[in-house]
This record gives structure tokens, sequence and C-alpha cells, in this order.
């Protein structure tokens, strides 16, 4: 099982294929198996790193807290650690935070930053709902969480939460005004 010691955890990777590199961020409980749908394809072109997340997969979830900085420092220290100069970065959801902070902190590592379902900013109930998965990742989900999720061919699938956490959550079908 590879891994490299990087920003006090020790990481998971693979490395797939020769070429550019081309480093994969999973977005939020994803791991990096999350990719083999694309992996093989992408390796015929690239040196494809894929690794776990810091509390994901195969990587520990640490003692200390961390935040997306965090988690972008551990994609540099992997990269370092892995004798990267510079690569493209391509973040997923959760996995496009952590790279645009890679792309501003260290844009010199960055060639090419692609962002797939993601936004530049995060929102109140964005911040509500990691809230809130952080409860059930420290196991606390049973101190008054209650959560519902539908799934219908005509409305596509809808999660409801009321929590101590986020009490007012909005139906993710709702928009933000």
């Amino acid at each position: 099982m590879p891994t490299v010691e990087t920003n006090n955890i020790n990481c998971y990777y693979e490395i797939h294929g020769q070429g550019r590199p081309l480093v994969l961020i999973a977005g939020l409980g994803s791991d990096s198996q999350s990719w083999q749908s694309v992996l093989v394809e992408l390796a015929k072109h690239f040196k494809v790193v894929v690794f776990d997340n810091r509390g994901i997969g195969r990587t520990k979830y640490p003692q200390e807290n961390f935040d997306i900085g965090t988690m972008a420092q551990d994609t540099v220290g992997l990269i370092d650690t892995l004798g990267i100069e510079r690569a493209d970065i391509l973040g997923h959801s959760m996995g496009g935070y952590i790279a645009q902070e890679v792309a501003i902190k260290h844009p010199q590592r960055v060639n090419k930053l692609i962002l797939a379902s993601v936004s530049a900013f995060t929102s109140q109930r964005n911040k509500l709902l990691f809230a809130d998965l952080l409860c059930l990742l420290e196991g606390n989900l049973g101190t008054g969480t209650k959560l519902n999720l539908r799934v219908s061919p005509q409305k596509g699938a809808g999660l409801r939460t009321k929590s101590r956490a986020s009490p007012n959550l909005p139906n993710l079908r709702d928009r933000e005004k």
C-alpha cells in the first residue's frame, strides 16, 4: 500500500500511466477509487496521481482539526514527495475547493486547473451541510439529527436534515436567496 508522510498524515496514493502529471482530487467522502471509471483512459495520456484525502479511505482521520487549506497542503506535500514540480490539477466537488486553494497558494505548482461540480465560493447552506457531515463522521448523528432522503424519477434526489448544527437547512432543491 503506497503511502507518503506529508503534513502529519500518512497519505495513500496511486500512480497510473506516464506523461504530464495530472493530480485528481476527489470530493467529500470519496476516495481514490471514485476515479476508476476514467482512470484507464486518462492513464493513456498522463501520469495520473490519485490519493485518498485526509480522513477518507486508506488515509487515516487525524486527531487535530483540519480544513480545505490543510487538505491543499496535503496535496502539495504529496506532489513534493513524488518529485512533481508542476502538475495539472483536477478537483471534483470538495476536491475542487482543495484544487482552488492549491492554485491560489501555490500557483507555480499548477500547470492547468480543472474544476468539476464546484463553485468559487461556499454558501451558508453548504457550511451547514458540512457541519452535519462532521457530526455524522464523529458519530454524533444520534444527538438530535434527522436525515430524510427521498428519491423519485420525477423529482430526483432530495435530502433534508434537521439538527442542532443546521435547524433551518433548506431542501437541496430550494435556492438560497
